[in-house]
C-alpha cells in the first residue's frame, strides 16, 4: 500500500479528487490531516499498487509482507509531514526516521520468528531435546517464506524430514567388521562393548579366531587396568597388552589369519592436553594395521555436555561408524541427533538398556527418527 495525501476545499472534494485517480484502489483513513496555509483540507488515503507479475519469494519480500500487516501506529511514524511543518533540524528528522525503521526491522523479525515457534512441527522438535536455535535454523533453511510454514505443513514436513534424514546417516548392516577399533570418553562403556559384541559372534566360531588387545602407549591413571585379559582368558580367547608401535605390527603379522579383531583404547578425557597426546600416538600406530574400521563409542547420556569435541573427534580420527551407549527408554533423543550432526559419521550400533539389561542392536534410522518425533 502507497501512502498519499490530497487537498480540497472541503473533505468530499478531496476524496473526489483521490477516487478520480485511483478509483477503488484506496482507502481513505480516518485520521485528520492538517489544513494548508491557503485554507484547503486535507485527507490521507492508503493506495493498493496495481497488480504485478509475482516474483520468487525473498527475505525482503517476507519482511515487506509481516510490514505491512503491522499495526497502524508503527506505519503513521513512517509517513512524511504536512507540507505546512517547517523542519528545524533534518538530522533529527532523519534519526526519527531511522528509529523507526530500526523498531519496524525487530518487530518484524519477532513476529518471522514467532510465526515458526508456534508451529506444532517445531514445538515437536524443540520437546524431544533438540535446541531451539537449532530448530529455527532448520525452518529459516527450508522455507523461504512464511507461506510454506502456514499453508504447506506437507512441503515443510518433506524438507525438515530430509535435514533430519541426513544428519541421522543410513541403516547400517552389521553390529561389526572383522576388524575393529573402539575410542572413547570415560564412561563411554568400550570395554564392555567389546565384550558384549564378542558374545553375540556366532558360537560356531572357533575361539583361536577371535584376538582381543588393549592399547596402552603411556601408564598413566591407570589406563592399564581392565577387565579384558580376564574376560578374554575365561573365553579362551588370545588376548594381548601393546604398550609400542612396534608390538602392534608384530601383533597384526601374526593374526592376520584370525577372522576377528578387537582393540580396545584407554579411556581418557580429550579436554586434557596429554590424553589427546595419547590418542594422537595411537591414531599413528594403527594407520599401518589394513582394513581397521574406527568406532567412537559414545555415552549416549552425555551427548548434551556442550564439552564434548566432536570437532576434534572428526577432525582428528575421523572414525568409521558410531556408537551409542547407556541408552534407555528415558532419554531424550534431540541431542543425539545434534551429536550425529556435528560428527557427520554413519551409526553402527546401539546398546539400548531395558529393565535392568542392556542388548546391542543395528542402527535403524526409520526406528530413531520414529523415537525422536514421538518424544514429547
Amino acid at each position: 500500500m502507497i501512502l498519499k495525501h490530497y487537498y480540497g476545499n472541503t473533505r468530499d472534494e478531496a476524496i473526489e479528487l483521490a477516487q478520480q485517480e485511483y478509483g477503488e484502489r484506496l482507502v481513505v483513513l480516518q485520521t485528520e490531516t492538517p489544513k494548508r496555509s491557503d485554507g484547503q483540507v486535507g485527507i490521507s488515503v492508503m493506495v493498493e499498487p496495481e497488480p504485478t507479475p509475482k516474483k520468487p519469494s525473498s527475505a525482503l519480500g517476507n519482511l515487506r509482507k509481516i510490514a505491512l500487516g503491522m499495526d497502524a501506529k508503527v506505519q503513521t511514524k513512517l509517513q512524511p509531514k504536512p507540507a505546512n511543518v517547517t523542519n528545524k533540524d533534518n538530522s533529527t528528522t532523519t534519526d526519527s526516521r531511522l528509529d523507526a525503521l530500526e523498531y519496524l526491522f525487530k518487530a518484524s523479525l519477532a513476529n518471522y520468528e514467532l510465526e515458526y515457534a508456534n508451529h506444532p512441527i517445531f514445538k515437536q522438535l524443540v520437546a524431544s531435546g533438540i535446541p531451539t536455535k537449532t530448530v529455527m535454523q532448520w525452518f529459516l533453511k527450508v522455507s523461504d517464506d512464511l507461506d510454506s510454514v502456514t499453508s504447506s505443513d506437507s512441503v515443510l514436513l518433506k524438507r525438515i524430514s530430509q535435514l533430519i534424514v541426513q544428519a541421522v546417516g543410513t541403516t547400517s548392516d552389521s553390529l561389526c567388521g572383522k576388524r575393529n577399533i573402539y575410542f572413547g570418553g570415560s564412561s563411554a562403556g568400550k570395554t564392555s562393548l567389546i565384550m558384549s559384541l564378542i558374545d553375540q559372534l556366532d558360537p560356531s566360531i572357533p575361539v583361536d579366531e577371535i584376538g582381543i588387545c588393549s592399547l596402552s602407549p603411556k601408564r598413566m591413571y591407570g589406563h592399564n587396568y581392565s577387565i579384558l585379559p580376564h574376560y578374554a582368558h575365561d573365553k579362551g580367547i588370545e588376548f594381548a597388552l601393546i604398550e609400542h608401535e612396534s608390538e602392534l605390527e608384530i601383533l597384526t603379522k601374526s593374526w592376520s589369519e584370525k577372522n576377528y579383531l578387537f582393540i580396545d583404547t584407554p579411556s581418557i578425557q580429550l579436554s586434557d592436553a596429554e590424553s589427546e597426546a595419547v590418542y594422537g600416538e595411537i591414531i599413528e600406530w594403527i594407520k599401518h594395521v589394513p582394513e581397521l574400521q574406527k568406532h567412537w563409542v559414545q555415552n549416549a547420556q552425555q551427548c548434551s555436555i556442550p564439552s564434548t569435541p566432536t570437532h576434534w573427534i572428526s577432525h582428528h580420527l575421523n572414525p568409521d561408524y558410531l556408537c551409542f551407549t547407556h541408552m534407555d527408554l528415558d532419554i531424550q533423543w534431540g541431542p543425539i541427533l545434534v551429536f550425529m550432526k556435528n560428527l557427520p559419521t554413519n551409526t553402527r550400533l546401539l546398546k539400548v538398556r531395558k529393565t535392568g539389561e542392556e542388548a546391542l542392536r543395528t542402527f535403524n534410522p526409520r526406528w530413531f527418527v520414529g523415537k525422536l518425533l514421538n518424544q514429547v
